[in-house]
């Protein structure tokens, strides 16, 4: 089965409702200015020092600020991916195949045997 086709069959092909990706979107802008207002208040510097440099967030708009937190997402997916597989202890399965022995070889090396002898 095909990845899309595994991702079909668990749910199902229909798209979401357009009011649960208004909540997503809505949660996902709020949790993205509340840690940019975090960021800019802590870098905040005191008055007559250096400026404070801008927030990490300030001037993208919605659509760049999705892409910046899918890509830090997918970026932190594949490193946990990758220290899984590398981390994980390995796994040694032992495999028994029984193997039915024909006639036919064991006449053959009995009269073999019997030549030879």
């Amino acid at each position: 089965m095909k990845p899309l086709e595994t991702l079909r069959a668990l749910g199902t092909g229909d798209e979401a409702p357009a009011e649960a990706k208004q909540r997503v979107h809505s949660a996902l802008m709020a949790s993205l200015s509340v840690a940019a207002a975090t960021t800019a208040s802590a870098v905040a510097a005191p008055p007559g020092l250096i400026p404070a440099p801008a927030p990490l967030l300030a001037g993208l708009s919605n659509a760049k600020a999705l892409a910046v937190a899918a890509g830090i997402w997918l970026i932190g997916g594949a490193r946990g991916a990758a220290l899984y597989g590398a981390l994980r202890p390995r796994q040694v399965q032992i495999v028994y195949v029984d193997r039915t022995v024909l006639s036919t070889s064991v006449v053959a090396s009995s009269a073999e045997r019997t030549r030879d002898g």
